[in-house]
C-alpha cells in the first residue's frame, strides 16, 4: 500500500512537456496505480466491507485515481482506464476522514464532481452526438452538486456576501465551471442554444476571477499541472467571444491576460504550461476561424442559426440555475440574466453563431494538430524545434 501512495504522489508531478513520450509523466504514474490498485481489489466495495483495509484512507485512494484518471483522459483526448460501470466502490464520506476540515471536504466533493466530467468525457469519446437529454440530466446533476456544497466550500455566503480567500474552495469551483464550458462543447445539436454558450463565456469569466484571486494570494505555485490545461479550456470562449462579440472585446482582452499571468506563473513550475501558452497567444494573433465563415461578424449570420438556437434553447431555459451567484463575481454574469434587463449585450438570436464543432475540438485533446518526435519535441514546416524556446 505504501508503493501504491508514492505512485499517486508521483502522478501529481509533470517535469516534461506535454508532447514527450516519456514513462515519467502523470499519465504513467496514475496508469500504475490504477493498475496496483486493481490487484488489491479496491474497485470492489466488498473489499472495504470485508475489512481488508483501513475503509476511509484506502477509499479516498482509490477515488484519488478516479479522479485524476477523468481529468487526465479528458485533457489529453485519450480513453479513461477507469470507467463508471467497472467499479462499485462508495463515494467518501465525511467518516472517511480524521475531522471535518475544508480540505476533508474537498476530498469528499471532488469525486462527486467528476463523475460528471466523465459522463462529459464519456459523450465526446463516441461517434454519436449527444442528446439533449443526456445533457440536461447532466446539467441537472451540475446544479444538483453546487446546491448541496458545504457552506466552507460556497464562493458566497447569504445575502451575496463574498466569503474570506479559500484557495480550496476556489479550485473546486474552478472544476465545475470546467463541466459546464465541456458539457457546451460536446459535438451535437445543443451548440445552438444561445443560453448554453453564454453559459460557457460566463463560466470562463467566473474561472479567470477565481484565478485571479489565485494569482494575487500568490498561490499559484500549489497547484497542480492539470491547470494548465484547464486554464487552456477556459481561454476558448473567452478567444470566441473577442472574434464574434466585439462588445465585448475589453473584458475578454483583460480576462485573457489574467489567464496568461496565470499561466506565466505555472511554467516557472512545469514545462508543460509553455504550449499551452504559446497556443492561446496563437489564437489570439491569428483568432480562431469557423468553416465558410472567417471574415463574418456575429451580425452577419444567417437566421438559420437564430431558429435553431431558439429551439435548442427551450430544453436549456433554467441553465442560469448552474450560476447561484451575485453578478459582482464575474463581469460577464449579466449575459445570463439579460431576459429580465431591458437591454442587453447578448446580440439578437438573428446574429448569434456558435463554436464550431471541427475547430473547437482541440479543447479535449491539447496536443491535436501536432508533430510528435520520440524525442517530444515538436517539428515546424520548416525542420525547426516548435518548441525551442521554452527551454
Amino acid at each position: 500500500m505504501v508503493v501504491l501512495k508514492a505512485l499517486c504522489l508521483l502522478s501529481c508531478w509533470s517535469p516534461n512537456i506535454p508532447q514527450a513520450i516519456t514513462l515519467d509523466c502523470p499519465w504513467h504514474w496514475t496508469s500504475m496505480g490504477i493498475r496496483l490498485a486493481l490487484q488489491f481489489g479496491l474497485h470492489r466495495e466488498s473489499t472495504y466491507v470485508n475489512g481488508s483495509f483501513e475503509n476511509g484512507g484506502i477509499r479516498k485512494l482509490w477515488w484519488y485515481l478516479f479522479c485524476n484518471d477523468t481529468l487526465q483522459a479528458a485533457c489529453y483526448g485519450r480513453p479513461a482506464m477507469i470507467r463508471q460501470q467497472d467499479f462499485d466502490v462508495h463515494l467518501p464520506i465525511l467518516e472517511d476522514t480524521n475531522m471535518a476540515t475544508t480540505n476533508a471536504h474537498f476530498s469528499i466533493q471532488l469525486p462527486r464532481l467528476l463523475l460528471n466530467l466523465s459522463d462529459i468525457q464519456s459523450l465526446n469519446i463516441k461517434t454519436l452526438q449527444a442528446t439533449t437529454d443526456r445533457l440536461q440530466s447532466i446539467s441537472f446533476s451540475l446544479q444538483l452538486w453546487m446546491d448541496e456544497l458545504p457552506d466552507d466550500l460556497k464562493l458566497f455566503a447569504q445575502h451575496a456576501t463574498r466569503r474570506p480567500y479559500n484557495r480550496p474552495a476556489s479550485e473546486l469551483s474552478i472544476f465545475y465551471f470546467i463541466c459546464i464550458i465541456l458539457l457546451y462543447l460536446v459535438p451535437g445539436p445543443h451548440r445552438q442554444s444561445l443560453r448554453l454558450c453564454s453559459a460557457s463565456i460566463v463560466a470562463s469569466s467566473c474561472i479567470t476571477r477565481l484565478y485571479e484571486e489565485i494569482l494575487y494570494h500568490e498561490d499559484v505555485t500549489y497547484l497542480l499541472p492539470i491547470h494548465g490545461w484547464m486554464i487552456l479550456v477556459a481561454a476558448v470562449p473567452q478567444i470566441y467571444s473577442v472574434t464574434k462579440f466585439p462588445n465585448q472585446k475589453g473584458i475578454c482582452e483583460e480576462e485573457l491576460d489574467i489567464l496568461t499571468s496565470v499561466l506565466s506563473e505555472l511554467h516557472n513550475k512545469y514545462p508543460s504550461a509553455g504550449p499551452v501558452l504559446k497556443k492561446i497567444a496563437t489564437f489570439r494573433q491569428k483568432g480562431i476561424t469557423f468553416s465558410g465563415l472567417e471574415n463574418t461578424t456575429v451580425n452577419e449570420c444567417t437566421t438559420s442559426g437564430a431558429q435553431n438556437s431558439a429551439h435548442s434553447d427551450e430544453f436549456f431555459s433554467n441553465i442560469d440555475a448552474l450560476f447561484p451567484f451575485p453578478d459582482c463575481f464575474s463581469p460577464k454574469l449579466k449575459l445570463l440574466r439579460s431576459a429580465a434587463a431591458e437591454t442587453s449585450d447578448i446580440p439578437e438570436q438573428s446574429g448569434f453563431m456558435p463554436f464550431n464543432v471541427d475547430e473547437m475540438s482541440w479543447t479535449f485533446d491539447w496536443l491535436a494538430s501536432t508533430i510528435n518526435c520520440p524525442d517530444g519535441h515538436n517539428w515546424g514546416s520548416e525542420g525547426k524545434f516548435y518548441y525551442d524556446h521554452l527551454a
